[in-house]
């Protein structure tokens, strides 16, 4: 009978001595802003447990919190992770961060180091506006991300150019995920800019830039270095300055746009980044167009124009912060969100509708067709009304080149203003000579460049 006692006991020992082994450790804490702000609907904050005890190496991940709609902050976190993945030698450390769809709002800018060390095994993480980072990352020391790499840092480095001297690189990574990409043609004085946000592949080492419509990959070589890769297959160097230096971009620009006790603010839709608008420029047509837009009070609303992210000087202060200057206004879009705007609309296969005509704005009149254009593959033919007639014929697409060849066309006689609007249509189409897409919106221009209609993606074939 003894004999049977112990066996029992020493079963129930054993199986709660496999149960606390199997019992996942849990990192608990809070994760907080000091804005006075709510987040909107459809917010998911990510709390991230990580082994970052190799600077030149990139975090591996023990544990995940992901809390969707997490209401006002401090907001409570619990990781469970394995306890027997923790090694006193090694270090750990949580980080934060707060999304709405592809947009991070808020996120964490410091080490928040935990569990080992003498480091607690509770966090109370701090995390900063994404829209307002760009200056503090720029100022605080550097430090070397779970990614590898030391942020903010300006990266260049020259590529071989078959029809000019160089093709040189600068690159600027922020903490945020944000960066700005300036390529220079040496020689030919070309100049292109693009912006967008940064993700990294710990696994593969990789850093893929996206924005603008395009995706360039990088491969991370260290915290100071990336190499990327050429059209020919050969890797080439970029390798970071000494000193984070920042550039003026200008470039079409797209986001929210919104106006709080007089002063217009300006939510970018690839970066997320929100700026103050400068009062210069095309600043009183957008200001304008925004008021005629009925928007209520504070209010945001789609923009785009071709604009600057300028660094001005301080209103108080002796240094520059970067704001948006408003180049050439081009329009509102009520109802359009940033998520909508990313994506870039096909130039054939879609309708567009006709929103302006050289300066003339085009609407359509009660019971009457909308002003459209499509451009069908294959063929190529298109189709055009202001609302009256129909216009038919063919065109031809060479890149950026675009023109038009107008075949037969139904003979109705139009009321004014489809008129006037009809035979403005006919000379867009004998002046296009080529195109440019942002987002939704479609400009046709003329051999100058110069814009001579306005569209908008309404649906997709």
């Amino acid at each position: 009978m003894r004999l049977v006692v112990a066996v029992l006991m020493l079963i129930v020992t054993t199986a709660g001595a496999q149960q606390a082994f199997a019992r996942p450790g849990h990192l608990t804490g809070t994760a907080s802003y000091r804005e006075d702000i709510a987040l909107p609907p459809g917010a998911i904050l990510e709390v991230v447990l990580e082994d970052v005890s190799l600077a030149d190496a990139p975090a591996s991940e023990l544990g995940r919190a992901t809390i969707a709609e997490p209401g006002s902050p401090p907001f409570a976190f619990d990781i469970a992770f394995d306890p027997a993945s923790v090694r006193p030698e090694r270090r750990y450390a949580v980080r934060a961060q707060v999304s709405v769809g592809r947009r991070l709002v808020f996120v964490s800018d410091t080490l928040n180091q935990v569990l080992t060390q003498g480091a607690p095994d509770q966090a109370e993480i701090w995390m900063i506006k994404v829209g307002e980072t760009e200056r503090e990352a720029r100022d605080a020391p550097a430090a070397i991300g779970a990614h590898g790499l030391r942020l903010p840092a300006s990266f260049v480095g020259d590529l071989p150019c078959d029809t000019c001297e160089s093709l040189r690189y600068r690159l600027n990574l922020w903490p945020d995920q944000v960066f700005h990409l300036r390529r220079h043609w040496e020689g030919d004085d070309i100049t292109r800019v693009s912006i967008g946000r940064w993700s990294a592949d710990p696994d593969q080492r990789m850093l893929t830039l996206r924005g603008g419509g395009e995706e360039v990959a990088l491969t991370i070589l260290g915290p100071d270095a990336l190499a990327l890769r050429a059209e020919d297959g050969t890797e080439h160097l970029l390798r970071a300055e000494e000193q984070f230096e920042d550039f003026d971009v200008h470039l079409p620009l797209r986001g929210m746009l919104t106006y709080v006790a007089d002063r217009a603010r300006f939510t970018e839709c690839l970066t997320g980044r929100d700026y103050p608008l400068v009062r210069e420029g095309d600043y009183e047509a957008l200001e304008h167009a925004y008021l005629a837009a009925g928007a209520e009070a504070g209010g945001a609303i789609m923009a785009s124009f071709d604009g600057g992210i300028v660094r001005m000087p301080e209103e108080e202060g002796s240094g520059k912060v970067p704001m948006v200057l408003v180049e050439r206004f081009v329009g509102v879009w009520p109802g359009e969100t940033c998520e909508r705007a990313t994506g870039k609309a096909s130039l054939t296969n879609t309708y567009w509708k006709i929103l302006r005509l050289g300066a003339t704005e085009v609407a359509a009149p009660q019971g009457q067709r909308e002003p459209s254009l499509i451009l069908r593959e294959g063929e190529p033919s298109f189709t055009a009304t202001v609302g009256c007639n129909q216009m038919l014929g063919s065109y031809r697409l060479d890149g950026q080149a675009l023109s038009f060849a107008p075949g037969p066309t139904t003979l109705m006689a139009c009321p004014e203003p489809l008129d006037a609007w009809e035979r403005q249509l006919g000379e867009v189409l004998a002046a296009a000579a080529s195109w440019r897409i942002d987002g939704q919106t479609l400009e046709i221009l003329d051999g100058a460049g110069n814009p001579l209609a306005l569209l908008q993606a309404v649906y997709l074939y």
